[in-house]
């Protein structure tokens, strides 16, 4: 028996298995005969997860792409994103001029401006989808194999990321973009804010979970609204350590406040704001705000909802799942050490 003569629930259980990313690394599978098509398409883009080299494929070919296959069928977004991938190209003495000579920042700048209209059009699309309730973004630093302690270059605006916050009918929002700031323009040197455009989603989000360059207190102010919010998942991560591949120290986000570069008030005034949103919300179920000590850099988590401090592990290259739950810690002892992170923060942020 041939998988097409399998009854249709059988045949996309199946191909739920091979998942979204199985049809997006090579469009022909999706091709093999008109009667495969139309099981193959609803498990291609119910759950569209794209590469960067994915998306940056998909761009190229846009015209071919039936838009109304995607618009109909998607219901979650997920986005991997790594900046310029072609260093490896680079001869290793020229590499520190490319990054630094002019030839270099007009390449990364005409790079990432191209990057931005890939995003914008995605964003556009996924605007027009009903059905579409899930946007994850997660954007990680640029790897130089040849040096590795280059400073990262920001390579996402806010014209690109921006856009996907509109969604019609999103619950749930997940940005782990921790790999680059977000600029006003490609190559841009100012970060921009974007935590007001994210609190006012808060009203209709279910699941919010960020991890962010920069950050305040006002992604978790809402806008006014008279009922008990319908959020139950908020998960806050200030910890941008990545691995050990990137060789910098690892910081936490700095406030989207220029003049205020002490970590300690940023971190006080969003576990305050905190406080204030879990009380606004009609069931929440979990609430968390993670951040590093130092000198040892061991993850810790902080419980909004029972006010708990907990210790995620004691290698934060270890990954540990954002909700996870620790070690209990009964004296909050991290807070003094804590006090040096601003010194490391300021010196990452003037890279």
């Amino acid at each position: 028996m041939s998988l097409l003569q399998l009854p249709a629930e059988t045949l996309l259980q199946i191909l739920d298995c091979a998942g979204s990313s199985f049809f997006c690394e090579k469009i022909a599978r999706l091709t093999i005969c008109k009667q495969w098509f139309q099981f193959a398409r609803l498990v291609c883009f119910k759950d569209l997860n794209l590469s960067q080299g994915t998306l940056q494929r998909m761009m190229r070919s846009w015209d071919a792409v039936d838009i109304r296959l995607i618009k109909d069928t998607m219901e979650s977004l997920t986005l991997r994103l790594m900046g310029y991938e072609d260093s490896s190209a680079i001869p290793d003495q020229r590499w520190n001029l490319f990054r630094g000579g002019d030839d270099g920042r007009h390449t990364l700048t005409d790079w990432t401006a191209t990057f931005e209209i890939d995003l914008k059009k995605l964003a556009s699309l996924a605007q027009d989808c009903p059905k579409l309730r899930t946007v994850r973004i997660h954007a990680s630093s640029e790897v130089y194999p040849i040096i590795a302690q280059l400073p990262r270059h920001d390579y996402l605006t806010i014209p690109g990321i921006k856009p996907f916050l509109p969604v019609k009918n999103l619950t749930v929002l997940d940005l782990d973009l921790c790999g680059s700031s977000l600029l006003s323009h490609p190559g841009g040197h100012v970060p921009f804010h974007i935590c007001p455009d994210i609190g006012a989603l808060l009203t209709v989000l279910r699941r919010l979970r960020l991890r962010m360059r920069r950050i305040c207190a006002d992604v978790l102010r809402p806008l006014d609204h008279e009922s008990s919010l319908r959020l139950s998942e908020v998960i806050i991560n200030l910890d941008l350590s990545e691995g050990p591949e990137i060789a910098t120290a690892p910081p936490h986000s700095l406030s989207c406040n220029a003049l205020d570069l002490n970590f300690l008030e940023m971190k006080t005034g969003l576990e305050t704001q905190a406080k204030i949103l879990a009380a606004n919300m009609e069931s929440p179920k979990i609430f968390r705000i993670l951040s590093h000590s130092i000198p040892k850099f061991e993850l810790l988590s902080v419980d909004v909802l029972t006010g708990k401090h907990m210790l995620l592990t004691e290698d934060i290259y270890e990954h540990k799942p954002w909700d996870a739950d620790g070690a209990t810690i009964t004296d909050n002892s991290d807070a003094e050490s804590e006090s040096e992170i601003s010194s490391l923060s300021t010196s990452f942020d003037n890279q």
